[in-house]
């Protein structure tokens, strides 16, 4: 069983950090170190420095809750979060849940393995709340996992103890919200490109969804609630990183996320650029409207130079809506290709799978809502009208099809 010290040590000469904030965390990032991707309410702060200090190491910043019952049992039932669903049956228990008393505030601490991986998990109380927080690193071997716990200790759990909690007083990054002037939908997009599984740059359009409200909030991208107001506190709850608040200048927009990001828009023409496109407004569906036609899309990459596999993947998705209030939709996956050494081709394969759903669907608050048939839970996708053609979830609709 591994014990873990329980003592979060101080730097002593802090490095100058970008601050940031997810849900009751603020929390600065210093070089060496950026913020990741948000999954089951959990973000990944990586470390990006030498990979002799620590490779493939992070921090941790889980969700909270009001603090009710026993930290350690909270700390038991919450820890799982920190690692990928797949991976959470798997997990080896090395240390249990236990309370210590080495800081000012009462915390929790448990360690175990999963998919290679270490992973030390703390629960704290911060004022009313209790906040998860881990870190995770490689333990392929002992001496791995000496070297992570190490970084740990050195380095993760000093930035950890300098993390500052709004449940405590801290001032949240994102300002109040004041009435502006703005609202509704603006939309807009530009030629980008991705790179496939063959290395080469495939062209693509991109695009970017802003909707404003007069009481001073902005959503970037689709809103969960579409256009309807948002649910603040659902937000807060949720980490969502997406939302914020807004202060119009001469000719500026100044955006301010939850998470601290700050982003100025200035005036082109009628509508506001962000510096890569225009964006313009965007008139909605109307609530109770009918759609006739398709939306589509497709994907083909080939396999990577030097594979020993000739060929690629696609795929291809359509749902087509008619007025009768129906949505049909068609979908496509598969594989092919022929295995190749030094002296030809020495086999080959192909894979493919189909799929059909259908359902209703119910256009509200600029959502276009789509309810399976088969009992599936619904999906909804941002449905409006930027110049002259139909957008549905980034997609055109197609009414000639």
């Amino acid at each position: 069983m591994i014990r873990l010290a329980a003592t979060l040590a101080l730097l002593a000469s802090p490095l100058a950090a970008e601050p940031r904030q997810h849900g009751n965390v603020i929390f600065d990032v210093p070089e060496g170190w950026s913020p990741g991707a948000i999954r089951d309410g959990v973000l990944t702060v990586l470390f990006d420095g030498p990979d002799e200090l620590c490779e493939f190491c992070s921090i941790l910043i889980g969700p909270d809750a009001p603090a009710q019952g026993s930290l350690t049992d909270w700390l038991e039932a919450n820890a799982p979060l920190l690692v990928e669903e797949e991976d959470r049956a798997a997990i080896e228990v090395l240390q249990p849940a236990e309370a210590s008393g080495a800081t000012g505030r009462p915390l929790a601490m448990q360690a175990f393995a999963a998919d290679g991986d270490i992973v030390v998990a703390f629960a704290l109380q911060a004022g009313g709340r209790f906040q998860l927080l881990g870190f995770e690193g490689w333990a392929y071997d002992e001496e791995e996992v000496a070297r992570t716990l190490a970084f740990l200790s050195s380095d993760a759990s000093p930035l950890m103890d300098r993390f500052r909690y709004v449940s405590e007083g801290a001032a949240p990054l994102m300002p109040p919200p004041v009435p502006g002037g703005m609202d509704g939908l603006w939309w807009g997009w530009w030629n980008g490109f991705s790179v496939g599984l063959d290395g080469m740059m495939v062209p693509q359009v991109e695009q970017r969804t802003l909707v404003f409200w007069p009481d001073g909030r902005f959503y970037d991208g689709q809103p969960p609630l579409g256009l309807a107001p948002l649910d603040a506190d659902a937000l807060r709850a949720a980490a969502d990183p997406d939302w914020g608040t807004y202060r119009e200048g001469p000719g500026t927009i100044e955006l301010r996320f939850a998470d601290g990001r700050a982003e100025r828009l200035t005036r082109d023409g009628e509508g506001w650029s962000d510096g890569t496109a225009t964006l313009s407004r965007a008139r909605p569906l109307a609530d109770g409207g009918r759609l006739v036609g398709t939306v589509s899309s497709f994907f083909y990459t080939g396999f990577t130079p030097g594979s020993g596999i000739e060929g690629g993947v696609s795929s291809s998705s359509s749902t087509t809506f008619a007025l009768d209030g129906t949505y049909r939709g068609d979908s496509f996956g598969g594989a092919f290709g022929n295995f190749t050494d030094g002296g030809g081709i020495t086999g080959g394969f192909a894979t493919q799978s189909p799929g059909a759903t259908g359902g209703t669907y119910e256009i509200r608050d600029g959502l276009v809502v789509m309810t399976p048939a088969d009992g599936s839970p619904p999906t909804a996708d941002l449905g409006f009208v930027a110049d002259g053609e139909v957008v549905i979830g980034g997609r055109f609709l197609d009414t000639e099809g």
